[in-house]
């Protein structure tokens, strides 16, 4: 009796040996505890351990599963090392499992998996959140994420995401959460998303909102004026109305001259123009290259779903001969390091050959990727001349809009209005609160205003850039990824 009081106040614990083999490596089935191990002893096949733990069991990692009739855990389940954060059911027997991990089963899975109704890890599901996903929601063929991620797998998504069940790969649907995303429902064709984000899909909605799931959509933004845009996406309709509906004129493509075009296509750039400020939200499937054919002279060309560097487009034939690429940003012409959704760019070409935007172009043999030696002006909007075309209606008040693209790579666009001519000073800070970079310091007539930020020889990481123009003072984030 004395013995069996000794071991229940120093909360030993008879553990069955077997014919266990002491090695370097751990073994597994070996039962853990939950507290403090402070004494040590064998004797035959029985091991006693006592300190500061209430209970021993299997070490499970971050999840198991337990049959509800027993209670009793499934071994067969693979290791989690990590946290889980979000189960779902997948509707099949399996799970969709969330959270801040690295593997699962040995095998390298970041954050994001998908568990089969056998107990084994799908392979072939794999979409590498670069964050933590601690919520999750299945509908019909996607996946809904949400967390503190900043990239799932190639594409930028922050904070919230769409997932093909079959694939495991991001769609295009990218509302953009500016801040964590810790609560998702769907409730038919509405996703309703909760969490501390002071904007989501560039709306006012701050910390709750409830979106469309039925189409993936991009977010970009025209000028008031003109605007060289493309379509960045597969669309349900390629009408310019359905498009570019609040536009003021037609959309014109450039063969020489100009043409005016009700139906536009995926690859070109067209010019429209606007009245004042706009956000253009445009609903398709994703476009991961396309091919556009150009011949000699300047041309007008388009996006993808994705940003494209410059030194990753290529042609066929290989090596052709170009201009730098030409934006358009408020009434003058830009070169640009970079092609982004929703954009337009002009490009000479000394012969006609075709241009490959490709998210995989920087991986293309030199040979193969445009070399731009041409000098040369493009040819000017549809009716005036690109610097003389002003903005016809001013702002009503003081803003400053979220950088774009972001996370960006090494450049971003920073858009702010002004109401009237003011003193501005727009300032780039790291997270300690230095300034890196100094935009813009002096005065400024009123009207819409663009500034392209470079940070081409700056680390990976959150910056800030603060506006100080009239009553505002205005502060967001960007985030550049290597």
């Amino acid at each position: 009796m004395k013995t069996t009081n000794a071991l229940i106040i120093s909360f030993l614990v008879f553990l069955s040996l077997g014919s266990m083999a002491w090695v370097q490596n751990i073994n597994d089935s070996l039962w853990v505890t939950n507290g403090q191990v402070n004494a040590i002893v064998t004797s035959g096949n029985t091991i006693y351990i006592g300190g500061a733990f209430t209970y021993v069991g299997p070490a499970t990692g971050c999840g198991a599963l337990l049959d509800t009739s027993t209670a009793q855990f499934d071994r067969a389940l693979p290791r989690v090392d990590g946290r889980i954060f979000a189960v779902t059911p997948d509707g099949i027997g399996g799970w969709y499992i969330g959270g801040d991990f690295s593997s699962v089963g040995g095998v390298t899975r970041n954050n994001l998996a998908h568990i089969q109704a056998d107990k084994t890890l799908d392979m072939n599901w794999n979409p590498n959140a670069h964050g933590t996903a601690s919520k999750l929601a299945v509908s019909g063929s996607i996946v809904y994420a949400g967390g503190g991620f900043t990239r799932m797998g190639g594409h930028p998504r922050n904070c919230i995401a769409a997932i093909d069940i079959s694939t495991g790969h991001a769609t295009g649907w990218n509302p953009d959460a500016e801040g964590m995303v810790s609560a998702l429902a769907v409730s038919g064709s509405t996703v309703y998303v909760g969490g501390s984000f002071p904007h989501i899909s560039n709306s006012l909605h701050s910390n709750f909102a409830g979106m469309s799931s039925e189409f993936p959509f991009l977010t970009f933004h025209v000028n008031p004026g003109w605007n060289i845009v493309s379509v960045p996406v597969v669309p349900d309709d390629f009408r310019t109305t359905q498009l570019f509906p609040p536009a003021l004129s037609y959309a014109f493509a450039y063969k020489g001259s100009y043409i005016s075009k009700d139906t536009l296509a995926v690859g070109a750039g067209y010019w429209v123009k606007y009245a004042i400020y706009e956000t253009i939200n445009m609903s398709g499937s994703m476009v991961s290259s396309a091919t556009v054919n150009v011949r000699s002279g300047w041309n007008l060309i388009g996006s993808i779903s994705t940003p494209v560097p410059v030194d990753g487009i290529t042609s066929i034939p290989g090596g052709m001969i170009t201009s730098d690429l030409f934006g358009y940003s408020g009434n003058h012409y830009v070169i640009v390091d970079t092609v982004v959704p929703g954009r337009g760019y002009w490009i000479k070409v000394n012969n006609n050959c075709q241009l490959i935007l490709s998210t995989g172009g920087v991986l293309a043999k030199a040979v193969n990727r445009i070399q731009r030696l041409l000098g040369d002006t493009p040819p000017p909007p549809p009716g005036g001349d690109a610097e003389a075309e002003t903005n016809t209606q001013l702002p009503t008040k003081f803003a400053l809009s979220q950088n774009y693209p972001n996370p960006f790579n090494p450049s971003t666009i920073i858009n702010y209005q002004l109401p009237a001519e003011s003193r501005v000073s727009l300032k780039v800070y790291n997270i300690f609160g230095q300034e890196v970079a100094t935009l813009l310091e002096g005065k400024q007539d009123a009207g819409y205003k663009s500034v392209e930020w470079s940070a081409a020889n700056l680390p990976s990481g959150v910056y800030f850039y603060r506006l100080r123009a009239g009553t505002l003072t205005e502060t967001k984030k960007l985030l550049l990824l290597r």
